[in-house]
């Protein structure tokens, strides 16, 4: 799989095509908090996108991209830990196939980017991700899917949760939709149970605004 020529035909989220390091990167940027992507630079300068398209089209290897720089002139923050974690994700991403997205698949990322919300909440880590990021990761991953019933942050709600089975070690990433979109979500999917909708319908009177802070604490 060639994640640069994938991310121009996606071309969902500007920041992540321009600069690719953002999704080699994805889940220290978005869902651990001990990391701050505003200090990629250097890492963005080493594993640009014109490097990574030769690096997935095998014209040059993960050590020909270390060996051509003089890494003491780039910032390049945990790099013990990062350089060889980047290398495990590009040796992982080129092996793999392009993702095929079967049709409940697409009718998540479709509920994803019809979303009336620029942002989308992350209850289990009480955060949120604009859409078109989480989109990307979506599109891009090897990935199932299933529904729950939570409670948290003094609420009941139902959240789709996601593992995925390539590039990301994630066992398990709740989103949360607004009460309207996962109702038509989850009646396109045909899913049957009756635990879940009546979890869904407990919250339907609660004001999304006030939801969405409570289970994203505003960190956007």
């Amino acid at each position: 799989m060639n994640l640069i020529k994938l991310l121009n035909q996606i071309n969902i989220d500007q920041t992540i095509t321009a600069n690719p390091i953002h999704f080699l990167l994805f889940k220290e940027s978005h869902f651990e908090n001990l990391y701050m992507p505003m200090y990629w630079g250097g890492y963005g300068r080493l594993f640009n996108k014109e490097i990574l398209n030769e690096f997935f089209k095998n014209e040059i290897s993960y050590d020909e991209i270390i060996q051509a720089v003089d890494l003491t002139t780039l910032e390049l923050p945990y790099q013990n830990e990062f350089l060889p974690l980047i290398k495990e994700r590009l040796e992982e991403i080129k092996s793999l196939s392009e993702p095929v997205l079967n049709s409940e698949k697409m009718n998540i990322l479709n509920s994803l980017i019809l979303s009336s919300s620029a942002f989308v909440s992350l209850p289990y880590i009480r955060k949120s991700i604009h859409k078109h990021e989480l989109i990307t990761l979506l599109a891009l991953t090897e990935w199932e899917f299933w529904f729950q019933t939570c409670s948290g942050w003094g609420v009941s709600y139902t959240a789709l949760t996601i593992k995925f089975n390539s590039i990301f070690d994630i066992s398990e990433l709740e989103i949360y939709l607004p009460y309207d979109e996962l109702n038509q979500l989850l009646d396109k999917l045909q899913f049957q149970n009756e635990e879940l909708y009546r979890n869904l319908e407990s919250s339907k009177n609660i004001e999304e605004s006030e939801l969405f802070a409570r289970l994203s604490n505003l960190n956007m």
